[in-house]
């Protein structure tokens, strides 16, 4: 049951009043926060800094919450047409092969565990949304709370709104306006990734290779590419080195991994520190709440950063659609969504 038709048929929910809702960041949290407003009935407008709505070319593990939301918030069909190669087993091996640990993924998630290209996800999200809704280029600089939240921008542009969700990831501007604290923390590891032409030889396997400070996986993206990933253990904001470095440091591992890495083009080659942040007890401040990466950011595994901010966007266009005031909805979104996301984190 979509999320509109099951609120449409709850008996006795209060309605929020009518209220301009501001997000900022059109990422995969905001466009999902969108959607999900627009399902039942409140509508947002999306700001982003980018010149245009797009994702990197990479690839994100989606689980049974986050399939299951956006089932829920109205994706575009299509998208459940991509082909994807359901997990079934799960592994973590040295690199001469031998195996960890080992369990049942399928048993587990009936089929609701696979990995998709990002650019895909967030197309599909943003092909449901109402003409309008997104606005490029703007990005805030600051907000001010008044009789309403007043928004600047960097273009000299401003906008107000009753209701801003900041969803504007690790470095996100409006978390600074909601929690009082130092930069993010470096996880120790950093982190390559791409996108290539490869065929894997059991597609429905999820491989996690780990030794000598370094770890990696290559995932399934249907028949004929992957995505795949490593990490190394290095002090923040080491050079990335070339692509040739990266493969001879993987020399030797019996996997699939540096013959992925091989295939692809090394301008094509993504690298980034790791970060996260402690959880904090609060995300909200009078009619400012954050939402993904800027309310939880954790460590990309298992793409649970990218899960999270789809289910945190169900949840809140929930308790908006249900509650008279935005500070009800706001906490009752932070009590659901608090012990999952802490515990991820």
């Amino acid at each position: 049951m979509r999320l509109a038709e099951g609120l449409r048929r709850a008996s006795g929910h209060a309605r929020l009043a009518a209220v301009e809702i501001a997000i900022i960041g059109g990422g995969i949290g905001g466009i999902s926060a969108a959607l999900a407003l627009q399902q039942v009935g409140l509508q947002a407008t999306v700001y982003e800094q980018a010149p245009e709505i797009g994702e990197v070319g990479a690839g994100i593990g989606l689980w049974p919450g986050a399939l299951k939301s956006l089932r829920e918030i109205g994706i575009a069909d299509w998208f459940w047409d991509l082909p994807v190669s359901p997990f079934r087993w799960a592994r973590t091996a040295t690199p001469a092969g031998q195996e960890v640990l080992g369990f049942d993924v399928l048993g587990m998630t009936r089929g609701l565990g696979y990995v998709v290209r990002r650019p895909d996800l967030l197309a599909a999200l943003s092909a449901c949304l109402a003409p309008g809704r997104v606005l490029t280029g703007k990005r805030l600089t600051a907000l001010h709370r008044e009789d309403a939240v007043a928004l600047s921008f960097a273009d000299g542009t401003s906008a107000r709104a009753d209701l801003v969700i900041g969803a504007d990831g690790l470095h996100s501007v409006v978390r600074r306006e909601v929690v009082n604290e130092l930069a993010p923390r470096y996880s120790g590891e950093t982190c390559w990734r791409g996108i290539t032409d490869f065929r894997v030889a059991d597609p429905g396997l999820m491989q996690e290779v780990q030794g000598g400070g370094r770890r990696g996986a290559v995932h399934a993206l249907g028949d004929d590419s992957v995505y795949w990933w490593t990490t190394a253990r290095t002090p923040a904001g080491s050079p990335a080195g070339s692509k040739t470095d990266l493969v001879a440091a993987l020399s030797g591992w019996q996997c699939e991994l540096p013959a992925a890495i091989e295939a692809t083009d090394e301008a094509a080659i993504l690298h980034n520190d790791l970060f996260d942040r402690d959880p904090v007890t609060a995300w909200s401040k009078g009619p400012v709440t954050l939402l993904g990466d800027a309310a939880h950011p954790t460590t990309p595994n298992l793409g649970l950063g990218g899960c999270m901010a789809i289910e945190d966007a169900l949840v809140l266009a929930r308790a908006l659609a249900g509650n008279r005031a935005y500070g009800q909805a706001l906490a009752q979104y932070e009590y659901e969504r608090h012990p999952r996301t802490a515990r991820v984190v």
